[in-house]
């Protein structure tokens, strides 16, 4: 039984009541999204500009979620997209009358550590780390909440840069962090989720190696502008080396090799220099 398509079908041709055009093309799509929802097939979609494809797999989507309840993913490549695709699913709710959690994931260098903000107070105590702080305490951690304009070298100085239970345990902010709340939400919810690429690959990076940041139970992955993909997966796989990295490297192997060896790997560090 196609259960999902009928709904969704039958939402688009009254499309016109729910105050949106109804488009051939847009039709299409979301059918065939909703057919591979239902039979837990994968889908690649090339949609011509002004079809409307966010709609087109966002109602399938809300309609899953709610019959179901399990969690649901949609990856997108930017902040500014998420934030659009937020939107986008406020008003598919609304006209779906279905309300829900729908949570926006950022990386973790979008929120404040406090304790790193702590660290660079003792040492600065500037008036702009004293606003930052006063946001924090008032509850307000995400980089985009904050009123004021915040330098890219001082943010690198402030923000989570390290996460994980063994490094987190040992914070004395760790309840009140928002982004450790996030994480919870993610792992352990049934919600939708709207993330960065970057996000969903980090999830199948640690899921194969233990846990990931999304349920295992998660029902449905949506990437759009998905051709950027295939970077997101080649940056998380990419290792690069300075050339002090690749001298201190050598000369640590140098003190384990024979002595000839060792003379040709000084030789290659002085064509490094």
């Amino acid at each position: 039984m196609d259960i999902l398509k009928d709904k969704v079908n039958s939402f688009f041709l009254q499309s016109v009541q729910n105050g949106l055009e109804l488009r051939q093309g847009q039709l299409e799509m979301a059918t065939e999204v909703s057919e591979a929802i239902e039979k837990n097939l994968p889908l690649a979609v090339e949609a011509e500009v002004g079809i409307g494809k966010s709609y087109a797999y966002l109602i399938p989507a809300v309609l899953k979620y709610s019959a179901e309840r399990q969690q649901i993913i949609i990856a997108t490549s930017t902040i500014a997209l998420q934030e659009q695709l937020y939107s986008d699913i406020q008003n598919v709710m609304r006209m779906l009358a279905i309300s829900t959690d729908v949570i926006v994931a950022k990386g973790m260098k979008n929120y404040v550590c406090r304790r790193r903000l702590q660290g660079v107070m003792k040492r600065n105590d500037s008036v702009l780390l004293n606003k930052i702080m006063a946001d924090v305490q008032c509850g307000i951690q995400d980089r985009a909440e904050m009123q004021f304009n915040i330098p890219a070298w001082l943010w690198d100085k402030i923000c989570i840069s390290r996460y994980g239970s063994e490094y987190c345990q040992t914070c004395d902010f760790t309840e009140s962090c928002e982004y450790r709340q996030l994480r919870k939400k993610t792992l352990f919810g049934s919600n939708i989720i709207i993330c960065n690429q970057n996000m969903l690959v980090s999830h199948f990076i640690s899921q194969a190696r233990g846990v990931g940041i999304f349920s295992r139970t998660c029902a449905v992955y949506i990437i759009d502008e998905a051709h950027d993909i295939e970077s997101k997966f080649r940056d998380a796989f990419t290792v690069s080396y300075s050339r002090k990295d690749m001298i201190n490297i050598v000369n640590r192997l140098a003190d384990t090799i024979p002595y000839q060896q060792k003379k040709l790997a000084q030789t290659l560090v002085k064509n490094i220099g």
